[in-house]
């Protein structure tokens, strides 16, 4: 039989085991969470990435802001947000929004983006999420900073680590899926990827730039678009249809101008380049 002093013993080592332990990532705990802040300027913060949701604009950024609009002018920010992290990235799927960014955070919203509820969280990473897809409602990526890649097929209630390249870990900025089971992953330091299967198996994707692409756009006839910096330019590498050998095509670049180079096109009915 327990005695009172026992009793306090086991509840003190009971309340140090679960201060000491670590907590899952992807748990959602009250006590050491921290939400965005609500603002009166927020449309004037930094905002990264915006989707779109029937009728309404989603934008994320800075600080964990969120903010909707229905008509591009007038924007409201979100109620409750569980991060304070900075935001780069938010899909949609359906009726439910992801977003995601620093600190490895991913963040959901079933109820037209008033609230969220977060879903990953692992600061000891030092990872940054800087795309989301999800097929639909259950199946979904993140990618992001020093190789991040992460998979989920439950709508995003547990998340699991996977590889795109198990030999570097660049920074990977943008997916696309181009159909047929064909995703593209456009990334750091000239390494992009290809995957046939659904982002299950990547290779890696030869461009004739070795900078980092941070972006990435499909446009009309297959033709797949990469942003990337060039000192303090931009300029767009284009993957387009130009036969069996593509055309390169250079025009100088001054700071705060475009200027594009056309490489090869990956064609929609081709299995390979």
């Amino acid at each position: 039989m327990l005695t009172r002093s026992t009793r306090f013993i086991s509840f003190f080592c009971a309340v140090l085991v679960a201060g000491v332990l670590p907590r899952p990532a992807s748990a959602d705990h009250d006590l050491d969470m921290e939400y965005a802040e609500h603002q009166p300027l927020v449309t004037e913060s930094m905002l990264l990435d915006t989707t779109r949701v029937g009728n309404t604009l989603v934008a994320v950024g800075e600080r964990g802001h969120i903010v909707t609009s229905t008509d591009g002018v007038n924007w409201t920010q979100a109620e409750i947000v569980p991060t304070r992290s900075t935001l780069t990235t938010v899909f949609s799927a359906g009726g439910r929004l992801w977003a995601g960014g620093h600190d490895a955070v991913i963040v959901t919203s079933g109820d037209k983006c008033k609230t969220w509820t977060r879903q990953f969280y692992d600061t000891h990473r030092q990872q940054a999420v800087m795309d989301i897809y999800f097929s639909d409602e259950d199946n979904g990526v993140a990618i992001g900073s020093y190789g991040l890649y992460l998979r989920t097929s439950d709508g995003g209630h547990s998340w699991e680590d996977a590889t795109v390249d198990p030999e570097i870990d660049y920074h990977l900025n943008k997916l696309l899926d181009l159909g047929d089971g064909r995703w593209l992953i456009a990334g750091e330091a000239g390494f992009s990827y290809r995957s046939y299967d659904h982002g299950e198996t990547w290779e890696s994707l030869e461009l004739p730039y070795q900078g980092s692409m941070w972006g990435a756009l499909n446009t009309e006839g297959d033709c797949v678009l990469f942003l990337v910096c060039v000192v303090m330019s931009w300029k767009v590498v284009t993957l387009a249809p130009a036969g069996p050998r593509s055309k390169r095509e250079r025009s100088p670049a001054s700071p705060g101008r475009l200027r594009t180079r056309v490489l090869s096109c990956w064609q929609p009915t081709a299995a390979r380049y």
